[in-house]
């Protein structure tokens, strides 16, 4: 399982004005950390290996010629304005991450040193 490292989620929250930012910002981070930790603890109890990606651009960059552009996504519409391709902002941004993720890290060139870097995941 593979998900974005988010911070500062409430900066630009609907909330802006009728809450202080410091409420904004304790409210969002608690309910992340919450359910990223469930997450996480979860994957740990069924032995699935769970990873993290920088979030950066993911939603803006096209998986297919790599352009990347703040004009390639308008609401929940990606069009690259390179090549043409459309689809599904979220989809999208999830494509980004795969792709992250496979030529990162963890990815597919990954070997493991030694048995305790696998702790109580497994790599597949």
């Amino acid at each position: 399982m593979v998900v974005e490292n988010l911070s500062n989620l409430n900066n630009n929250s609907k909330l802006k004005g009728r809450l202080s930012k410091n409420i904004r910002s304790s409210i969002g981070a608690w309910n992340y950390s919450y359910w990223i930790n469930r997450v996480e603890m979860n994957s740990q109890i069924n032995r699935v290996s769970f990873r993290t990606v920088q979030p950066y651009y993911t939603s803006q960059k096209c998986p297919i010629c790599s352009h990347t552009d703040s004009k390639n996504r308008v609401e929940e519409i990606f069009l690259c304005q390179n090549c043409g391709h459309s689809d599904n902002a979220d989809i999208n941004a999830a494509k980004n991450i795969r792709e992250r993720f496979l030529t990162g890290k963890y990815g597919s060139c990954y070997k493991l040193e030694n048995k305790s870097d696998l702790g109580t995941y497994n790599i597949v």
